[in-house]
Parts: structure tokens; sequence; C-alpha cells
């Protein structure tokens, strides 16, 4: 996925300035770490990332669709292809790990892909995988 922005800027409701003039290019396939203390802006930014939030200036364009304008219909299969974890992890604590890592998959195949019992074959092992790459 391309993902190109420039001069982004964040300002909340209460002033707070999360964001101010980020510029980065990140072209499909690349991988990225954003890394900084707390409270620099990484969350909000995975929050603009994904449409979550709205930039407050700048542009932020994910395969050629601006995110600061992108309507809900827009937005939807992009949210599809991302995949995040914030640092509150809102886990289900009844659950088992791979149940929470196939609920990812609800908002693409509906309920029943999100259930460990019901979820395909192909849909388990993508899962069990992506926990393999994260232990590692």
């Amino acid at each position: 996925m391309q993902v190109t922005v420039s001069d982004l800027t964040k300002v909340y409701p209460d002033g707070t300035r999360a964001l101010s003039g980020l510029s980065m290019d990140v072209s499909p396939g690349e991988g990225v770490v954003i890394l900084g203390h707390n409270g620099c802006g990484k969350s909000t930014l995975m929050k603009c990332l994904t449409g979550l939030e709205r930039p407050t200036s700048g542009r932020l364009v994910l395969d050629g669709i601006n995110l600061a304008s992108a309507s809900r219909r827009e937005l939807r299969p992009l949210r599809q292809r991302i995949g995040c974890v914030f640092q509150k992890f809102n886990m289900v604590g009844n659950l088992s790990v791979l149940q929470n890592v196939l609920f990812g998959l609800m908002g693409r195949h509906g309920i029943l892909a999100s259930h460990a019992l019901t979820a395909s074959r192909e849909s388990r092992l993508a899962a069990m995988q992506a926990l393999e790459r994260a232990a590692r």
C-alpha cells in the first residue's frame, strides 16, 4: 500500500497539538516502525492513517485516496486492508489469543469468520502465522 503524508497536523479541540507538519512516504511492501516517547503523536498518526481521526490540515493519501476528505464508503475497503494494534490492546479477556486475532476478520468476512471454530482453515493458518511473526 502506498502511503503519502504531507505536512500533516492534528490539533484536538482542547488545543493539544498532537502532530505538526509531519511528512513521510511509505512504498508498497516497505516495513516502517513508528517509535517515540509517550505523547509524541504515534497513536494519533495511526488513528489518522486508519481514518479514525481526521487531520486538522495536510494531506494523507493511501493508495490514491485522500483520507482527509474520504467518505465512510471510501474508507471501508482501506480499513479492511489495515491491521493496527493500539497501546491499549482492547483484547477480549475470556477468549484465546487466536480468537482475538481472528476478530480482525469480522469486518471483511462476517462474524462467523472471527470465531476459531467456524473460521476457515486459511483464516486460522494466517492468524497463526501472524502470531508466529509477532513472537519473533
